[in-house]
Parts: C-alpha cells; sequence; structure tokens
C-alpha cells in the first residue's frame, strides 16, 4: 500500500488508514511489562561504551530492561570492549555482529534477538537521562505508538556550523512533529515502538544507506499506529560530523530523497526542508552535466564552511552549512533521478 494513500502531503498531517485491521494491529493494545533497548554501532567503540555506561544509571529497574548491540561489522575492538564491559553492567547486555551492511541491517539484526515486547532504538552516541526508558515504557503503557524521543544536541558538541545547523533542524522537525505536522518523518536516535509493530513492518529496508528512519516512519504510518513525540523522553545527542564527512552524508541524503518519493508515492520535496526552487532545479542540471566541475564547486562551498567557523558567528555558519547541505542534496538527488520531470514541486512542505 502507498504511503500516500494515508498522508496528507499538503497538510503534513496523518491521518488514519480505513484498513488499518489488514495488518493485525487496529486492536494492538498498550505494551508492558520489560523494555529491549536497540543500538545499532559502526567502528564508535568509545561512544558506544559512553552510551551504555549511561544506561546503567536509568530510574527503570536494571532487571526490567535489556540492551542488545548490533556490531555493524566493526574492526576497532567493539565486541572485545563488549565481553569485558558486560560483566560490570546492572542489565543484561547482548550483541549480535554482522557483517558491514549498515545501521539498518545492524538494527533489525539486534531487534531480531529482543525478548520483550517493546523496542526502544537509541544511537551509539545518545547520552540517556535518567527517566528516558521509564518514560518510553509509560508512553506506551497509556497506548501502543511509535513514540519518538527528544534529543537535542548536547552543549559540549553544539558548535561548529554542521553541528548548530542539525541541532537547529531536528528542533524544528521535533516542534512540527508535536504539534501534530509531519509525524511520520522519523528521527532514529531515540524513540520507540511495539515489537509487534517492527515485527508488521518487517524492520528496517536494509537497502537505504541513510534515511531507514524516515522510511520506517513512513510504513509505521501507513499501519494507522499513531505517531506521537514525547519531549520527557531525553537524551543528549553527542554529535560529530567531520567536514569531508557531511558532504558524502548530504549526497547520500539526496540520493534517499528520490528513492523514499519513488517508494512510498509522495513528492520529492517532502524530504526537503523548503520547496524545491527554479534555482535548485538549475544545480540539478548541472549535476548531471558537469558533476566534476560541481563537486569543484562543492569543495569551495565546505571551505567556505571552515572559513565561517573560524569567526564564529552562529548566523554565519549555519547560513554557510546550510548552503552545503542543500549543494550535495541536490547533487545525490541529480545521480538517480531520471529525467527531472519528478522534481517539480507538487507539494509545499509543512
Amino acid at each position: 500500500m502507498s504511503s500516500s494513500r494515508l498522508l496528507n502531503v499538503n497538510s503534513g498531517t496523518c491521518r488514519e488508514s480505513p484498513n488499518a485491521s489488514q495488518w493485525g494491529l487496529g486492536g494492538l493494545r498498550p505494551v508492558t511489562g520489560e523494555v529491549s533497548v536497540i543500538i545499532p554501532t559502526h567502528d564508535r567503540c568509545a561512544s558506544l561504551i559512553d552510551t551504555l555506561r549511561g544506561l546503567d544509571r536509568q530510574s527503570l529497574p536494571a532487571d526490567r530492561f535489556e540492551v542488545i548491540v548490533g556490531v555493524d561489522g566493526s574492526s576497532d575492538g567493539t565486541t572485545e570492549a563488549l565481553s569485558e564491559l558486560a560483566p560490570r553492567l546492572p542489565f543484561r547486555l547482548r550483541w549480535a555482529q554482522i557483517p558491514a551492511a549498515g545501521s539498518g541491517a545492524a538494527r533489525n539484526a539486534a531487534a531480531r534477538l529482543a525478548s520483550t515486547e517493546l523496542l526502544v532504538f537509541l544511537d551509539d552516541d545518545q547520552e540517556a537521562s535518567t527517566e528516558l526508558l521509564a518514560v518510553h515504557a509509560a508512553r506506551q503503557r497509556e497506548a501502543a505508538a511509535l513514540v519518538q524521543g527528544n534529543y537535542p544536541t548536547a552543549a559540549i558538541y553544539a558548535h561548529g556550523g554542521v553541528a548548530l545547523l542539525y541541532d537547529r533542524t531536528l528542533r524544528g522537525a521535533l516542534s512540527r512533529m508535536a504539534a501534530g505536522r509531519r509525524p511520520y518523518l522519523l528521527w532514529g536516535g531515540n524513540f520507540s515502538v511495539p515489537r509487534a509493530v517492527w515485527d508488521r513492518v518487517g524492520g528496517f529496508d536494509e537497502s537505504f544507506p541513510r534515511s531507514q528512519d524516515t522510511d520506517f516512519g513512513l510504513r509505521v504510518a501507513a499501519t494507522g499506529i499513531r505517531i506521537v513525540m514525547e519531549p520527557r523522553a531525553l537524551s543528549w545527542h553527542r554529535y560529530v560530523c567531520p567536514y569531508p564527512a557531511f558532504p558524502r552524508q548530504m549526497f547520500e541524503e539526496g540520493r534517499s530523497v528520490v528513492r523514499l518519493a519513488k517508494k512510498h508515492g509522495l513528492p520529492e520535496q517532502l524530504f526537503l526542508d523548503t520547496r524545491l526552487r527554479a534555482a535548485d532545479r538549475v544545480l540539478i542540471a548541472a549535476w548531471r552535466r558537469q558533476p566534476s566541475v560541481m563537486r569543484a564547486l562543492g569543495r569551495l562551498a565546505v571551505l567556505s564552511l571552515r572559513t565561517a567557523d573560524r569567526l564564529p558567528l552562529p548566523p554565519v555558519q549555519v547560513t554557510a552549512a546550510r548552503t552545503v547541505r542543500r549543494f550535495y542534496r541536490l547533487g545525490g538527488m541529480a545521480s538517480v533521478s531520471g529525467n527531472g520531470a519528478s522534481l517539480e514541486p507538487t507539494a509545499r512542505p509543512a
């Protein structure tokens, strides 16, 4: 079933599917009992260990939750560190080791090992508040839902144009979600979902290099399950994105925009921050005709971002980072779009 049949893209709201019962989820009961925390990781051993140590301070009793790590082909001693740490933690720690296949595959491998009916997905760079798991569990006891948690950038990491832009984008998206606008655009660093829902939609689409969380949120929305924002389900994001990684990530994000739109029958610009402008279509055409020239221009844009970060003036830094993000997203879109017809704006994002 196409997600576009269940989403009002002009208003940016979800409505319950009249056919939700066909998924076997129409009468899904509140989830009670224990919690499984699912954490994907790839070659970020130190950050992962910090995240795990933060979970030993939860107000939820340690005998009521387990943690399962999906180790995505790590070669930095992650499994050895987990073996050493596990006996010293108050909660049960397990892990699934897979060949490098992406965070979606790592999440799926870990979730398949879960022994509980509630899955809390957490990234390996999150610092959990003491109430994080208790709040997720309480919301799921009230009514089964996909519960989006809140994870602002930790203050010590909120510097540099890329981090500032990321934090502003996240806060804006979560504010819209809290207001009931575009709640299906999930942010995957901190959320919970009943195991039955994860099973029914088939977990994460492992073919997406990025934006698996957005795809997952759209498929959950298509079942008619409520998606809610819970600001008290709080963690802090230790966000780090080196300059060389940012353009690559944004290029892959652009590719994912086109794939998401095609898969779900939705306009591409729904997954962008603003509507596509005439200048954007010119840049997309230029990426198709002269990709080497555009990459050279992109390197100049990244250099401008580095320069802005040396000032530092947050408005200038954010503008420079936004320019790089837009430039490479459009490049990614151009690399997988066909004749460009689908790039015409059809609906204004909320």
